[in-house]
């Protein structure tokens, strides 16, 4: 069997759930940048494969366990990024278990899916929240930065320290919108 014809049947069983795949609350990876970004054959391919992603750490993060290495490989990768820069963790420690006792305590999921939905979020799961609007909005950011950054980052009259303020300051800026 190829993978085009393992893909098919695939696509086949999906057409027979069709009334849990259309009501798939449309994210803010719907349509092209989605499919693009995560290679997709379709936007119907790429909505079939979010809904499986969803249900997979909806199911993942039931159990306590899970939650906790979640949290600490996350912690983790910033700290790695963060040490490899020859930046001072402390502040980033104590915020990140702060968010994390924050994000664990169900009275505060209203008010957070509220605002999340203000940005476009419609679903709070794992892959929505940290991998679509958290990751894959960085990582765009990278491709596109922000015309003032760029226009900062031209100016061959300022130096690179004033550059790097800039660069470390920016992300706190858009974030100071949510």
């Amino acid at each position: 069997m190829t993978r085009s014809d393992s893909l098919e049947g695939n696509h086949q069983h999906i057409h027979s759930h069709g009334s849990q795949r259309e009501s798939l609350p449309a994210g803010r990876n719907q349509g092209n940048r989605g499919t693009e970004l995560l290679g997709c054959y379709s936007n119907q391919d790429f909505l079939a494969k979010l809904h499986c992603v969803r249900q997979a750490f909806q199911e993942l993060l039931q159990t306590e366990s899970n939650q906790t290495f979640f949290g600490e490989v996350g912690k983790h990768m910033v700290l790695g990024l963060m040490t490899k820069a020859e930046k001072n963790t402390k502040g980033f420690l104590e915020s990140y278990d702060e968010m994390l006792r924050y994000t664990l305590r169900q009275e505060t999921w209203p008010t957070t899916q509220k605002e999340l939905e203000g940005r476009g979020v419609v679903c709070m799961s794992f892959f929505d929240i940290v991998l679509d609007f958290i990751l894959m909005d960085a990582f765009e950011d990278l491709e596109n930065p922000p015309s003032s950054v760029l226009a900062v980052l031209r100016n061959r009259w300022l130096s690179d320290s004033f550059k790097e303020t800039v660069c470390h300051f920016a992300p706190r800026h858009s974030l100071a919108d949510f």
